[in-house]
């Protein structure tokens, strides 16, 4: 009974030792520096950089529900991702699974409630055609004569050309049913951000996990886009012109807006996704149905959407966090399994771990320079001399790893944003081309004479540096792209398929034609 005093001096004195442990910094398994983690802060309790909050902070400046696109497209085409439903990288695959109050993290990340959620969901055109009533899809379209079967996809025509009700009673209806939810889209793209933020279980997990929770939507905004516009050649055939561009213009702004999700995937989608409305445009100044006040009025419209979000922000940021992640996150247990690298060791000092991180970022560096360079030929050849730079050090597994897995896709991504400035430079000359024809009835000898008045400068083509190829004729006027840049830029080794663009602008009230064989590189 006398030594009750001294046992609970010892148990106090123990568990104050303790606090002070526990409060105490834990110092991480590697130095917190430019040179390894890049970013110092955010930390996580642990003392580890906190790249997830890291991307929020970074990226989520200056969002809100009003201006953010990501609230109403996830409501639109993800409404489980606010119910609990994630994915996560598992094994080197996306898979799917519940988390109890997942859903919660979610609206309150993107300051939304519950009863946000509710609205029209998407119908896509396969299961609209299983389950639609023959009559009603007679009634939609206005036709009570013989119904022809469903189509199994929409004509690839009805994206690129005017099209009639009476001609596609389906896809006429299928408009009808969905008019709720392409609204909504076509609103969403409007607004100037898109915000999708990350989330995560552990704070001890790789970046790469928490993408999963934010997994691209860009396959819905681009499917979004191209049946708006399917919508827009509609109207166009039924001459209702303001909201036929409010959709082009929409359409062509969604692309704009999947390049901010700040992922390299998405960047990709975006020069896919802006093929469609371009294609559309052209078929607007064709159908000779605008004045030349109008011409110019959507060119500028057209300008006015402003240019994909640089690749090499994607680069410099997630592309290059989510590598230092990983490299954290295997520091921390000392397991390299976590790593997408075959390491043949089974364990590392933590100078190791912390000369990788240094590797990694000399090398995203050279490949962030790269891409900020204007020109999208010098872009090339800069990049032909960073692989050379690197094949002399591949004796490194972590080298080999950067070179096979992200240098070899930045000629693709190259070409690619090359063919969406193609495009979209050639839209510009299309209808400065149309206004033209509209004040003189014939179109120009020569681009140049487009300025001033019709353009401020005439658009050169990324391909080749120079104007881009043009001639008349007897039907109109022709202008082309060959779709590749010379043979003494391809980077060595890497094989595409190159076809040229080519763009028909007819004479007054003659429909245009596109021949338009360089479909997104695969």
């Amino acid at each position: 009974m006398h030594d009750r005093p001294g046992i609970w001096l010892r148990i106090f004195t123990i568990l104050t030792s303790l606090a002070i442990i526990a409060a105490a910094p834990v110092k991480p398994p590697i130095p917190i520096s430019y040179a390894t983690t890049r970013i110092t802060g955010p930390l996580t309790k642990n003392g580890l950089v906190d790249y997830v909050a890291a991307f929020n902070q970074h990226f989520g400046k200056g969002v809100t529900p009003e201006n953010n696109a990501a609230v109403p497209l996830l409501i639109l085409f993800r409404p489980g991702s606010f119910r609990g439903w994630q994915s996560k990288l598992f094994k080197g695959k996306m898979v799917t699974t519940s988390i109890p109050g997942w859903g919660a993290m979610r609206r309150k990340a993107l300051g939304i409630t519950a009863h946000d959620l509710t609205g029209p969901r998407f119908i896509d055109f396969q299961t609209f055609r299983k389950h639609a009533d023959p009559a009603a899809v007679s009634q939609a379209a206005g036709d009570t004569g013989h119904l022809s079967p469903a189509p199994r996809y929409i004509p690839g025509k009805l994206y690129i050309h005017p099209w009639s009700a009476h001609n596609h009673p389906w896809v006429t209806a299928w408009l009808q049913v969905n008019e709720g939810a392409l609204d909504i889209a076509q609103a969403a793209f409007y607004r100037p951000r898109f915000f999708n933020p990350l989330l995560r279980n552990l704070r001890s997990e790789p970046m790469a996990n928490a993408i999963g929770s934010a997994w691209g939507i860009f396959g819905e905004i681009q499917t979004a886009s191209e049946y708006l516009v399917v919508r827009a050649m509609l109207e166009l055939h039924r001459n209702d012109i303001e909201s036929c561009e409010n959709d082009l213009l929409s359409a062509n702004h969604a692309g704009i807006l999947l390049s901010q999700e700040h992922m390299l995937m998405s960047s990709m989608a975006a020069c896919a996704a802006a093929s469609f409305p371009a294609q559309a445009d052209e078929a607007l100044a064709n159908s000779g149905k605008l004045s030349t006040r109008q011409d110019l009025a959507y060119l500028h419209k057209l300008q006015m959407l402003g240019t994909m979000a640089p690749i090499s922000n994607v680069l410099d940021t997630t592309e290059r966090w989510w590598i230092l992640s990983a490299f954290q996150s295997a520091a921390v247990t000392n397991n390299l399994a976590i790593l997408p690298i075959p390491i043949v060791k089974n364990r590392w000092s933590q100078s190791s771990y912390a000369n990788a991180m240094i590797i990694v970022n000399h090398f995203q560096d050279r490949l962030v320079n790269t891409f900020k360079i204007h020109s999208l030929i010098g872009r090339l050849i800069a990049l032909k001399k960073d692989e050379a730079f690197w094949r002399h050090k591949s004796s490194n597994p972590i080298i080999v790893y950067l070179v096979k897995n992200l240098l070899k896709d930045e000629p693709l991504i190259i070409n690619n944003t090359s063919n969406l400035a193609a495009r979209s430079r050639m839209d510009y000359l299309v209808f400065a081309l149309a206004a033209y024809r509209s004040d003189h009835g014939i179109f120009p000898d020569r681009l140049a004479q487009l300025s001033p008045k019709y353009l401020r400068a005439i658009p050169r083509d990324p391909f080749t540096g120079k104007p881009f190829q043009y001639s008349t004729g007897p039907t109109g006027c022709t202008i082309a792209s060959p779709g590749r840049f010379p043979k003494r830029l391809e980077v060595t080794g890497k094989h595409f398929h190159y076809l040229p663009m080519v763009v028909h602008l007819s004479k007054v009230g003659a429909r245009g034609s596109r021949t338009d064989q360089n479909e997104m590189l695969h």
